[in-house]
């Protein structure tokens, strides 16, 4: 698997992310681990636990991923479709204000320059 092409050098994150928006979510699974090792579960947790409901629920599968607390459960298909779109725009604004927050990040720092 060439996650990384020539030329082109990306972060684990962003190589993660990207796998993700392409829909490879077993791909980018393994990944968002890396990273949640790094940088620390709490952090990449949901990222996890989407990449499995989203893997699991494309081949209709019952998907159970345990937390700390509790578990999830994916039973039918019907669940699984508005699930997986739900869980897609919530990725979508997770990127778009993780994003939003960096670039934010560095204006403060330009302008504390």
């Amino acid at each position: 698997m060439d996650i990384v092409n020539a030329g082109e050098k990306k972060t684990l994150v962003q190589q993660a992310n990207h796998l993700f928006r392409e829909g490879r979510y077993a791909d980018a699974y393994p990944l968002y681990v890396k990273a949640a090792d790094l940088y620390g579960e709490k952090n990449f947790k949901a990222n996890l636990i989407l990449c499995d409901k989203l893997k699991n629920a494309e081949s209709g599968q019952t998907f159970k991923y345990s937390t700390d607390s509790a578990a999830i459960e994916l039973v039918t298909s019907s669940i699984a479709e508005s699930t997986n779109k739900q869980l897609v725009n919530t990725q979508k604004l997770l990127e778009y204000y993780f994003q939003r927050c960096e670039e934010l990040k560095y204006k403060l720092m330009d302008a504390n320059l």
